[in-house]
């Protein structure tokens, strides 16, 4: 996985697809996709192709199709977006960040900041 992997909506909505029904060729997530919304195939083919330049998805020819697989799992991916939210955090926003943290998890729900906090306290 590159170091400036960070995946957009669509990217995301294709590999929730993936993680779950791998392997698949661009016509299959393209199917799953179309039944909730309208996307181009060609789209779906693009964006497929720029998650195997990221390193998330892996690409083999079989007879004139390419199929896809998952190179990343869930939790990796996972890892690694936590690991660049703290970065940002606190390298860019120092203290300002960490402030609107803290009111951010204010918002939650009171089983989201249980959940939180039993973490933190490891």
């Amino acid at each position: 996985m590159n170091s400036v992997c960070q995946l957009g909506s669509l990217e995301k909505e294709i590999m929730d697809i993936m993680w779950h029904e791998c392997p698949c060729s661009v016509r299959d997530v393209c199917t799953k996709i179309q039944a909730n919304r309208e996307v181009a195939y060609t789209t779906i083919m693009t964006v497929m192709g720029r998650l195997v330049e990221k390193g998330v998805l892996c690409r083999e020819k079989k007879g004139k199709a390419h199929v896809y697989r998952v190179c990343t799992s869930r939790k990796d991916m996972a890892r690694f977006e936590i690991d660049n939210f703290f970065s940002t955090l606190f390298e860019c926003y120092e203290s300002d960040g960490v402030l609107a943290l803290q009111e951010e998890v204010s918002k939650l729900s009171k089983e989201k900041q249980e959940v939180l906090r039993n973490i933190f306290q490891k």
